[in-house]
C-alpha cells in the first residue's frame, strides 16, 4: 500500500510491502554513506503477456536465481562483466535527448562503437554514450530484438512512464520516511511494481529517474552494481523536504513569470500593432507587467547596448525585434511611459543631479573669506572690464579688458571668477565639487555645481561691486604671439555685462554710442576685438583648425510640451569668435605655465604634423568626417 499526504504535510505511515532485501545497521544513523544492498540478479523467463505469478511478494515469478546476465548481482559474488551482442536493444543519448536503438554489428576489433538502427534512422553508438539495455536472455531463451520490438517496447514505456509519473512523489515521500538517502532504479521498480520487476518496468524506473528534477538527483553510480560497461548502474540521491520546498518554489515563480512574460508581449504586440487598449496605464502597472516596464527603462536608459539585461534581450527584445536602447525608449514613448520629447539623459544618471538639503544648507552657511588676500593684486584701476554672455545666463564667471601699463605697453587681462577664496582644499564644499565635477547645462535645466547663492552670486563678477578673480595677462605682438604672460589673483570693479547681440552692436554700429562714456567702452571693445583678430590670424598660420558648425540653442519647457529651437552661427558673430579666442589664449597660458613649472594638466593638442598646408579646412559635416577618416579616428 503507497504512503499518502497528510494535511499538516507530513507523511502519514501505512503498512508498505517491505522490499526483499534488509538495510544494514549504520553507525551513527548516516544512510547516505553506506553501500546500497542488492538482490540477486535474475534470469527473464516469462513473456511481456503474461500476468502469470504477478502477485506481490513472489520470489521468483518465474526467473532463475542462478544467472548473472541480469542488471544487478549478489554484492556477495563477482559480477559477470555482458558483452555486447548483435540484436541488443540499447538506449544511448545523443547529446542531450535519450534514444531507442538496436544494436547491429561492431565497427571495431573491440567493439567500442556499433552500427545500429532507430525508429528514424541508421546511426553509430558507442558503448560510453549507452545508458541502459535490456538483457540477453527474455522469453526464456537467447533473444535478438527487432525494429518490431524497439517500438513495442518503445511505445509501452512511454505510456507506462506519463502513467506512473505523479507516483514518483510517493515513492520520494517513501524514501525520506523511512531515512532512505541514496536509490538505484531496481529499487525505484521494486516500490511501483513489486520485487523482481520485468526489464521494461525496470527501464520505466530508470527514465523516471534520469528525467526527474524535483525530487531525486543523480549521485553518480556504484560499481559494486556494474554488470556492463553498456550501463553502468546510477546512484540517485532524495532530495530533502527543504530542497524540494524550494524547487518547487522556484519552478512556480518559473511559471509565474512565464505567464507574465506571455500577458506583456501581447500587450506590447498589440500596441505595436495600433490596437487602442483601454486601461494600458493601469495594466503597465499591475504586477504582471511592471517588472518587465521596468527592466526596459533600464536599457532605455542604457548608455551602450552591452549594458542592456540579458534575460530581458532574450525573452522581451529579441521576439520585438529591438535592440538599441533608442529603440527601446521609442518603444516606452509608445507605451506611454515616457513623453515624445523627454531627454533620457536627465534619467541616466545614478543619483539626483539636484543638490541635496545638507549640500544646500552648507553653501548657503559657506561665509565670503579670501584666503590669498596677501598677494592678490589689484586691479580695480582697469577701466572698464566686459562680461559677455548669453541674455540667458545667471553665473557671470569671465570677462575681459585692457590693461595700459605705465611702460605704455598693453596687455589683455582675461579674468575667471575665482571660487577658490572660499573653498580650502578637502574641505566639505571641495569634497562636493569633486563629487560633481561641473555644473550641467541641459535645455530643460541646469545643475549647478554648487548652489544659487554661491554660484550666482559671490563665484560670479558682478557690476556695481568689487570682484574677487584670477586674472591671466597678457603681453601679444602685433601679429599675436605670447610675448609675456601673467596668473594672479586679482580684485576688480567696474564689471560691464553686456549681451552677445549687444556687444556685437557696439562693434558694428558707431551710432550707438550715444554719450562719452558709451564710446570710450565702445572703443575699448573694438581694441580687444582687433588684438582677438590678429591672435586668430597667428593661430591659423600655425595651423590651427576652423569649424564652422551652426550652434543649435534648445529651451524647453515642461516635459516637452514647448520647444524653441534657435540657430546660431558663432562666426557670424564678432563678439562670440572674440570671447572663444581669449578663453583659447587662457588655455594656451595655462599650458605654458604648467610646462615651465612641471604641473600635469590634461589638455588637448592637435598635432601639427597631420595637418599640412595642402590640407582644405573642412567647412561642412561630410568634409569634418572625411577628414576624420583621414586622421584615423
Amino acid at each position: 500500500m503507497y504512503p499518502v499526504w497528510s494535511r499538516g504535510g507530513r507523511f502519514y505511515k501505512q503498512q508498505v510491502e517491505p522490499l526483499k532485501y534488509t538495510l544494514p545497521p549504520l553507525p551513527h544513523g548516516n544512510l547516505a554513506r553506506a553501500p546500497i544492498p542488492t538482490r540477486p540478479a535474475y534470469q527473464e523467463s516469462v513473456s511481456l503477456n503474461t500476468n502469470a505469478n504477478r502477485g506481490r511478494g513472489t520470489t521468483s515469478r518465474g526467473r532463475s536465481l542462478n544467472s548473472n546476465e541480469g542488471h544487478l548481482s549478489h554484492p556477495t559474488g563477482k559480477p559477470k562483466v555482458a558483452t555486447p551482442w548483435e540484436g541488443a536493444l540499447v538506449e544511448y543519448m545523443e547529446g542531450n535527448t535519450a534514444k531507442l536503438a538496436i544494436l547491429c554489428e561492431p565497427l571495431d576489433a573491440h567493439g567500442r562503437s556499433w552500427s545500429a538502427k532507430t525508429k528514424q534512422q541508421d546511426v553509430v553508438v558507442g558503448l560510453t554514450s549507452i545508458t541502459f539495455h535490456w538483457p540477453k536472455h527474455y522469453l526464456g531463451q537467447s533473444y535478438r530484438y527487432g525494429m518490431e520490438d524497439l517500438v513495442r517496447l518503445g511505445d509501452l514505456c512511454t505510456t507506462l512512464i506519463s502513467a506512473h509519473k505523479d507516483h514518483i512523489k510517493i515513492a520520494w515521500g517513501n524514501y525520506v520516511d523511512r531515512g532512505i538517502s541514496r536509490i538505484t532504479p531496481e529499487m525505484l521498480s521494486n516500490f511501483l511494481f513489486g520485487n523482481f520487476p520485468k526489464p521494461h518496468e525496470l527501464y520505466i524506473s530508470h527514465c523516471l529517474l534520469r528525467s526527474e528534477e524535483i525530487y531525486f538527483i543523480q549521485d553518480g553510480t556504484d560499481e559494486t552494481l556494474k554488470t556492463s560497461p553498456l550501463a553502468p548502474t546510477p546512484v540517485f540521491r532524495c532530495r530533502s523536504l527543504q530542497e524540494v520546498s524550494r524547487i518547487e518554489r522556484e519552478r512556480k515563480a518559473k511559471r509565474i513569470h512565464t505567464q507574465n512574460l506571455d500577458v506583456f508581449l501581447d500587450t506590447v504586440t498589440s500596441v505595436l500593432a495600433g490596437k487602442r487598449l483601454d486601461r494600458l496605464e493601469e495594466k503597465l502597472k499591475s504586477p504582471s507587467c511592471k517588472p518587465f516596464v521596468d527592466k526596459l527603462i533600464a536599457a532605455a536608459l542604457a548608455t551602450d547596448s552591452r549594458h542592456i539585461d540579458g534575460d530581458l534581450f532574450r525573452e522581451v527584445l529579441q521576439p520585438l525585434d529591438l535592440q538599441r536602447p533608442k529603440e527601446i525608449f521609442n518603444l516606452l514613448v509608445l507605451l506611454g511611459v515616457f513623453k515624445k520629447y523627454q531627454n533620457p539623459n536627465l534619467l541616466r544618471f545614478p543619483r539626483s543631479l539636484e543638490l541635496t538639503p545638507e549640500q544646500e544648507e552648507l553653501c548657503q552657511k559657506t561665509l565670503p573669506i579670501d584666503q590669498d588676500s596677501t598677494f592678490r593684486r589689484d586691479l580695480r584701476s582697469i577701466q572698464p572690464t566686459f562680461a559677455i554672455d548669453d541674455s540667458d545666463s545667471l553665473e557671470i564667471d569671465d570677462s575681459i579688458s585692457l590693461y595700459n601699463r605705465e611702460d605704455g605697453s598693453t596687455w589683455i587681462c582675461i579674468h575667471i571668477a575665482d571660487p577658490s577664496r572660499m573653498i580650502t582644499p578637502n574641505d566639505l564644499l571641495d569634497l562636493m565639487a569633486r563629487e560633481r565635477v561641473s555644473s550641467v547645462f541641459l535645455p530643460e535645466k541646469r545643475f549647478g555645481m554648487f548652489h544659487s547663492s554661491l554660484s550666482q552670486s559671490h563665484f560670479s563678477l558682478l557690476p556695481l561691486r568689487e570682484n574677487y578673480a584670477l586674472s591671466f595677462l597678457a603681453k601679444l605682438t602685433p601679429e599675436g604671439d605670447i610675448l609675456e604672460y601673467e596668473i594672479v589673483p586679482s580684485i576688480i570693479d567696474n564689471v560691464q555685462s553686456l549681451t552677445y547681440s549687444e556687444a556685437d552692436k557696439k562693434l558694428v554700429d558707431v551710432d550707438e554710442d550715444k554719450t562719452d562714456f558709451d564710446r570710450s567702452n565702445s572703443q575699448a571693445l573694438r581694441t580687444l576685438q582687433k588684438i582677438a583678430m590678429a591672435r586668430r590670424s597667428w593661430r591659423e598660420q600655425n595651423d590651427a583648425t576652423f569649424v564652422e558648425f551652426p550652434n543649435p540653442e534648445i529651451s524647453i519647457k515642461g516635459d516637452g510640451d514647448y520647444i524653441n529651437v534657435l540657430r546660431t552661427d558663432a562666426w557670424k558673430s564678432p563678439s562670440r569668435l572674440m570671447v572663444a579666442e581669449y578663453m583659447i589664449l587662457v588655455g594656451d597660458i595655462c599650458a605654458r605655465f604648467a610646462i615651465k613649472h612641471h604641473i600635469p594638466l590634461p589638455f588637448r593638442c592637435q598635432q601639427s604634423q597631420l595637418i599640412g598646408a595642402s590640407l582644405s579646412l573642412p567647412r561642412t559635416i561630410v568634409e569634418m568626417r572625411k577628414n576624420m577618416r583621414r586622421f584615423g579616428r
